[in-house]
């Protein structure tokens, strides 16, 4: 029982990080996504400002809705952990990107030059404040995975090791139950034939055995003696 218990501990614990790798590939490889977003709808209000087409305004609007469906799944609260106020920090960021790109875009409809050239200053700052800040939050979430995948890994060794003395101690155990079975069974049959010869050779000065057992080895010994 102990046995099976660890080797099924152990199936988990490598499945749980098994699984748990894989998320942190799935949250890096959300960020990558959320950064080609903000790229993409960078890129579209610029050429908006710039050329002034209806393809790059559909861009930028259909962007900025990706945006922020993507911050809605983000932390929206400060956080002690370092990790969650990062996010919360590119949450924040990624708002403000989407705010002042917004006032960009309505002084470029307005053709308001004052105004555009204030906006999209601070869009910039916005954009690449906020790039620096999802590489370090891809690089905390990095870590923390590897952190965890490291405890797993060390619970993973633990409860095998844990099996293989399991399964040592449990062989050991039952290699000694046979051997005790077997000499219970082997010691009377090596008596009767230790007896047997002793007969054979016309020697009859030897005791009765007298087995009170009502097993084969009483049965043999009965009907010899």
């Amino acid at each position: 029982t102990l046995t099976t218990l660890a080797l099924l501990a152990t199936v988990y614990l490598d499945n749980y990080s098994m699984r748990t790798l894989g998320d942190s590939y799935i949250s890096n490889a959300e960020l990558t996504h959320f950064t080609q977003e903000l790229t993409e709808t960078q890129r579209a209000m610029e050429t908006y400002i710039n050329y002034h087409t209806f393809e790059s305004i559909d861009n930028y609007y259909a962007g900025k809705i990706h945006i922020e469906e993507i911050c809605d799944t983000m932390q929206n609260c400060p956080s002690v952990n370092e990790l969650r106020q990062t996010e919360y920090l590119v949450h924040q960021l990624a708002l403000s990107f989407i705010y002042y790109s917004n006032k960009s875009v309505s002084a470029r409809r307005a053709n308001n030059t004052e105004e555009l050239k204030e906006y999209f200053k601070i869009t910039l700052e916005c954009y690449n404040t906020l790039m620096s800040k999802i590489l370090e939050l891809n690089n905390l979430r990095l870590q923390e995975n590897a952190q965890t995948y490291e405890k797993n890994h060390q619970y993973i060794s633990f409860t095998r090791s844990l099996s293989i003395i399991f399964f040592v101690v449990f062989s050991f155990t039952i290699f000694i139950l046979l051997y005790l079975i077997v000499s219970s069974l082997m010691a009377p049959l090596a008596e009767i034939s230790r007896v047997a010869e002793r007969v054979s050779n016309r020697d009859f000065d030897i005791p009765l055995f007298n087995n009170k057992t009502t097993d084969e080895i009483g049965n043999i010994c009965n009907a010899f003696d």
